[in-house]
């Protein structure tokens, strides 16, 4: 018998026999992540007419967690030698009353505190709003409803008047009448951390006074008391999907000039 030919059948067999592992496809898939910051913020970059020697607001930051879960955070800066930054929370205030006749209300506009009083009907004397800040030091708005003119300014020692031509006269101050409808819009970064406020409305003819004293009349006694801001703490937190309103407030040493861009890191 040929050898050669009986061999063939047992090499067939071999190649038969033997398994091979083939590795299985089942196929492939893939996410594209638009990935955001979870904190974000608005803010205003310049202050005009900053003098050495002087503590300045800086304008309410809002910073905003867009996050589901609450962030600790951190705020840094880097002021040059001779500028202190401290950072304030914003505990914001309301307020809101009905008192003979006038309906008075404080609201939180964010960057602002906005006083309204609305007459229950129509008055038979013009309309009339005071809203004053920490007398008698201080300042107060007035809003006429007649016509002619619808705010003005003046300093409690009665040698500053300024009439507000149109209600945005002045960046800080915003007066508005509608009707029997007043309002006065103080910007924030123009009140202290703490202040006094009174005010007082013109009903026919009658000096209403807005106050949380059960006797007495005048500003000495009719004044409200207000926290607006607290020293941050750092690290401080911000609740989930939440804001909250921050206020740089810089102290200048004398001396001090030129350009400072001064930038805070919330981290």
């Amino acid at each position: 018998m040929n050898k050669k030919l009986m061999l063939l059948p047992l090499f067939a067999v071999l190649i038969v026999g033997t398994v091979f592992a083939i590795p299985m496809f089942y196929g492939m898939f893939s996410h594209t992540m638009n990935v955001q910051s979870s904190i974000t913020f608005d803010c205003d970059d310049t202050l005009e007419d900053v003098w050495d020697g002087s503590v300045v607001s800086g304008d309410v930051c809002i910073v905003t967690n867009n996050a589901p879960t609450e962030r600790s955070l951190n705020a840094t800066n880097d002021a040059e030698e001779g500028i202190d930054v401290k950072y304030y929370k914003d505990n914001g205030y309301a307020y809101s009353a009905d008192i003979a006749g006038v309906g008075v209300e404080v609201t939180d506009e964010e960057d602002s505190l906005k006083w309204t009083y609305t007459y229950s009907d129509t008055p038979t004397h013009t309309p009339k709003m005071t809203v004053a800040i920490d007398y008698p030091n201080g300042f107060a708005i007035t809003t006429f409803d007649d016509g002619s003119h619808n705010g003005w300014y003046y300093a409690v020692d009665g040698e500053t008047e300024v009439l507000l031509e149109g209600s945005e006269a002045e960046d800080w101050v915003v007066t508005t009448t509608d009707d029997n409808v007043l309002s006065v819009s103080i910007k924030k970064s123009a009140l202290n951390n703490e202040f006094k406020w009174h005010g007082y409305a013109n009903l026919d003819g009658s000096q209403v006074w807005i106050n949380d004293q059960e006797t007495g009349t005048g500003y000495e006694v009719n004044q409200f008391e207000v926290t607006l801001r607290e020293l941050l703490d750092n690290p401080f937190v911000i609740l989930a999907e939440s804001s909250l309103a921050i206020t740089p407030v810089y102290t200048i040493s004398p001396g001090v000039s030129g350009e400072q861009v001064i930038e805070t890191t919330i981290a």
